[in-house]
């Protein structure tokens, strides 16, 4: 698993970032300007609709 640790003193908003996150029906996935920095299991329901 991929993690990334913000460090209090960091000021994000001093330069452009982008954050994204992408989903199927076992993960989501987390990414910071373009890298990914985390997953995590779905432990939820999400109506089958969604990826069919």
């Amino acid at each position: 698993m991929a993690s990334y640790d913000a460090k209090i003193s960091n000021n994000f908003a001093e330069e452009y970032h982008t954050y994204g996150m992408d989903w199927n029906e076992k993960e989501l996935i987390f990414y910071f300007d373009g890298k990914e920095i985390r997953r995590e299991k779905i432990h939820f329901v999400i109506a089958k609709h969604l990826f069919g």
